[in-house]
């Protein structure tokens, strides 16, 4: 893109303005496609994990089951419908306008604005889940509770070794789960936002 802007301005190539925002379109449209391709495959996961813990909710024998992938049925359910809805966004901003450089940065603010929103949701449900999962299984008589041997040889339930394990395994998962959001949203959008914006940049450099 730059070698045709230069050559134009140079006055050595014969390339039209409406030709130089047609190869930008062609590059925007490879990027977008890729960035659509993402979004179908969360859409796709979102479906799939919507099935399974709805099967899990109605065919679960245990209640603390039931409640807790219920749950996660709804934000399943939830998440799905917000791809669908971005996904219908970038559509109509790569097919049905022709106003190229107005639809690339409405777009990028769009992605940029997103991947922000799920970074956060996704750190932000981490405790919720742990303290909901945590709550269900304490007041569940029917659970098999984590027993810790104790000097004498005897065990005990609901141990102080009960309320370590869940603070060593909420931090160990906490941090586990933060560098993987951060390289799946990267790998699924960060770096095609990234291309998006370059040729952004492009095109409005004098």
């Amino acid at each position: 893109m730059k070698y045709h802007l230069k050559d134009k301005l140079s006055g050595a190539g014969n390339k039209s303005t409406e030709q130089l925002e047609q190869l930008l379109e062609v590059k925007t449209r490879s990027i977008t496609s890729k960035l659509k391709r993402s979004l179908y495959v969360e859409l796709g996961l979102a479906f799939l994990f919507t099935l399974l813990f709805a099967g899990i909710l109605l065919f679960a024998q245990i209640q603390v089951l039931r409640i807790y992938f219920g749950a996660f049925t709804v934000l399943c359910i939830a998440f799905a419908v917000v791809i669908a809805l971005l996904l219908k966004k970038v559509n109509q901003l790569t097919n049905t306008t022709p106003d190229v450089k107005n639809n690339l940065s409405t777009l990028v603010d769009i992605l940029q604005e997103y991947t922000r929103r799920y970074f956060q949701f996704t750190m932000g449900l981490l405790p919720v889940c742990f303290l909901f999962s945590f709550y269900l299984g304490y007041n569940n008589p029917d659970q098999v509770q984590y027993q810790f041997a104790n000097t004498a040889g005897a065990t005990t339930t609901r141990s102080i070794g009960y309320y370590i394990f869940f603070a060593v395994y909420f931090f160990g998962t906490a941090v586990a789960l933060y560098y993987f959001t951060k390289w799946y949203i990267q790998k699924l959008y960060g770096k095609y936002i990234l291309e998006l914006k370059t040729l952004l940049a492009e095109l409005n450099e004098p």
